[in-house]
Parts: structure tokens; sequence; C-alpha cells
């Protein structure tokens, strides 16, 4: 009998020890499922937090390519409208040639029908520039009333 009650005390020890190892393997998966659910939160957390971020940031580069756009608008708008004033300064240019051709030729009408004399007595045209900034200009006047007269 001693040899039964050795035995069976040694089937209660192993019990023990295999009950202690199962209790100690189970409280190391309930803290090791804990500390899954743990990072899988942190997880969901760093991902809600990241859509947020990138949802800030296409807010503010949408509102940077908005302010881009009316800036680029706003430059067209100025250089149509410099092209517009460049037109108008070019016709005026071509205006004022044509004028200044024009003058030149009843100029030298004149001095071949008043002879080289009249000329020489003649005092020269004289130009005005009243404007220059507005693109307006007053042409040449002939200082003598009688060549004056002559090319009226």
């Amino acid at each position: 009998m001693e040899e039964a009650e050795k035995m069976a005390s040694l089937k209660k020890a192993y019990a023990d020890i295999i009950l202690n190892m199962a209790q100690e393997s189970a409280a190391r998966i309930l803290v090791s499922e804990r500390k899954a659910l743990g990072f899988q939160q942190s997880l969901f957390a760093a991902k809600d937090e990241a859509l947020s971020t990138l949802l800030r940031l296409k807010t503010i580069m949408e509102s940077k390519i908005k302010e881009a756009e009316k800036a680029s608008l706003g430059q067209v708008r100025r250089i149509q409208e410099l092209e517009s004033q460049l037109n108008e300064a070019e016709d005026t240019i071509d205006s004022l040639r044509t004028e200044l051709k024009r003058m030149n030729d009843k100029l030298e009408k004149m001095k071949n029908i008043t002879g080289s004399s009249d000329v020489e007595n003649m005092n020269t045209i004289s130009c005005e520039d009243n404007s220059r900034e507005r693109n307006q200009f007053s042409f040449c006047s002939l200082l003598s009333s009688g060549v004056r007269a002559n090319i009226n």
C-alpha cells in the first residue's frame, strides 16, 4: 500500500504541476490577447489619424490650388490688358508715322513750290510732345506763317 500511496501522491503532484502550467499558460494567453487587442486599437487609431491628416492636407492643397488659379487668372487678365494697350500704342505709332510722312511730303512739296530762297528763311518744324504717357501727341506745327498758309 505504500506504493499505492506513493503513486497516488505522485499522480497528484503531476496533476498539480500540469494544472499550474495550464493556468499559467491561460494567463499568458489572456495577457497576449489583451496586448493584441491594444495593438489593434492603436492600429485603428493610427489609421484614423492618418486619414484625418490626409483629408486636412487635401483641403489645404485644394485651397492653395484655388489661390494659384485665382492669381493665374488675374495675371492672364493683366497680360491681356497690357497686350491691348500695346496694340493701341502700336496703332498710335503707325498713325503718327503716317501723319509724319504726310507732313514731310507736304513740306517737300512746299520746298519745291516756294523755291530755295524762301525755304532758307523758313523756321524748321517744331514738334511738341504734350503727353507721352497717354500716347497723345500734338504734331508738328510750322512756325512760318507763309508756309502755314500754303499747307492749308
